[in-house]
């Protein structure tokens, strides 16, 4: 049987729950996305992006989570890191998503929100040291430049069909 190495996202909507995999001694890509985070609600804006930058490696070391890359950009979140326990994954993301996202919709106890403000469970990929890693490295670096307007993105062009 092969081993899983992703989950959460639109992967398995739909789908029954199961653990997300973790290797406590590899890295992990890690998406959080959110339609909502737009104009005043994006991570990018003023108050957001200071309280993001403040509050990741908080949490991170609370959790025993190590940070080696991290992207905000604006309605999404990209983070490189790998973490000690399963448990401690867990504790982080239910900790920074519910922070980051009362802070953001201003709810709070008696004053919820009234639904959900991240379109899916976080996204993750178990990355393999050497090539793999700096692969995902240099794609979160990428987005953060991306991000922050120093460089453009992308697209792969469409192949034309013949005439």
């Amino acid at each position: 049987m092969k081993r899983r190495v992703e989950h959460g996202g639109d992967l398995w909507r739909g789908r029954r729950k199961s653990r997300r995999p973790l290797a406590t001694r590899r890295a992990v890509h890690v998406v959080f996305r959110s339609s909502l985070a737009k104009g005043a609600w994006s991570f990018l804006s003023a108050r957001h992006a200071v309280y993001v930058r403040e509050q990741l490696p908080k949490v991170a070391r609370r959790y025993g989570v190590r940070l080696y890359e991290t992207s905000n950009n604006g309605n999404h979140i990209h983070l490189l890191l790998r973490a000690r326990t399963q448990e401690g994954l867990k504790s982080f993301f239910m900790v920074f998503c519910g922070k980051l996202a009362s802070r953001i919709t201003g709810a709070r106890r008696g004053k919820p929100f009234g639904r959900r403000f991240f379109d899916h469970v976080p996204y993750t990929r178990i990355v393999e040291w050497g090539k793999a890693f700096k692969v995902a490295k240099n794609y979160v670096l990428k987005n953060a430049l991306e991000a922050r307007g120093l460089i453009t993105h992308h697209r792969p062009k469409k192949p034309r069909a013949p005439d």
